[in-house]
């Protein structure tokens, strides 16, 4: 009944329910995982920019801010800014 209501077929369906992880959801869940770990250690202080720097020095991989503050957002993670 779903796979009618999308329009579409029921193998394709079936393909994409048991098809494995690409390379990019892999990288994105690696990813995800060590953004988690920063962002506990500072506290829930770093925002985006400083979350980049702080993935790059830890993995030694280039990030794209974009792909952090996208990461970021599905994951809830949001800075805390405090009052000097």
């Amino acid at each position: 009944k779903l796979c009618k209501a999308v329009e579409v077929s029921r193998s394709s369906y079936y393909k994409w329910l048991h098809r494995c992880p690409s390379d990019a959801e892999k990288k994105n869940e690696a990813l995800a995982a060590s953004i988690q770990k920063i962002f506990d250690e500072s506290y829930g202080i770093y925002g985006v920019e400083r979350m980049k720097w702080a993935v790059y020095r830890e993995l030694n991989e280039v990030v794209n801010v974009k792909r952090v503050r996208r990461l970021m957002r599905s994951m809830g993670l949001k800075s805390e800014i405090r009052k000097k």
